[in-house]
């Protein structure tokens, strides 16, 4: 791609961008482990119990048939959320790698280079691109029109909301086994 004339000039806050995109997407990261780990242990937790009431031929009496499929149903929902909940765990690992290792060689280049130093997003992009063949285009167009703005905080803020979707979705399978915990206790 060919590159194209850019300002030499960093935003006013570049110092603050990169101070906080190298510190929250590991933090995300960290907190995003705890979250994972109750998420495994939920569902590990609620598929022993199943089992246990599933191989007990006494247990249809005392729970009743309705509960059974409840259960299961319930459990086929913890599942998918789990699944979905560990996806996202999983690209929270990988921004909190790529958000320190990009600021560490902006500031080496910016070090190295002082003024002459050159940032073209087009060529960035382009390049993130080649690498990355799942990356949609409107993700593209958003994250070019970001840069182009002198925005180099989207790292930690895509680390920041998927750490928030992440605890979102282990709160719902928590609301989930609690649900069929009570619908069985109370039957």
């Amino acid at each position: 791609m060919k590159d194209q004339e850019v300002p030499n000039q960093l935003p006013a806050d570049f110092d603050e961008q990169i101070i906080l995109n190298t510190a929250l997407p590991p933090v995300a990261a960290e907190m995003s482990k705890s979250l994972d780990t109750f998420a495994s242990w939920a569902l590990g937790g609620f598929a022993a119990a199943l089992a246990l009431l599933i191989s007990n031929n006494d247990a249809h009496k005392w729970i009743g048939q309705e509960n059974f499929s409840v259960s299961g149903k319930t459990f086929a929902v913890v599942l998918v959320l789990t699944t979905v909940q560990k996806y996202v765990s999983v690209i929270l690992t990988g921004l909190a790698f790529a958000g320190p290792a990009g600021a560490k060689a902006a500031l080496d280049q910016a070090a190295t280079r002082g003024q002459s130093f050159r940032f073209n997003p087009e060529t960035m992009l382009h390049l993130l691109s080649s690498t990355l063949w799942l990356l949609p285009k409107f993700v593209r167009k958003r994250l070019g029109g970001r840069l182009r703005a002198g925005d180099y905080m989207g790292n930690a803020r895509s680390a920041m909301k998927l750490l928030q979707l992440q605890a979102l979705l282990v709160l719902l399978i928590a609301v989930a086994l609690l649900v069929a915990a009570c619908s069985m206790a109370w039957h």
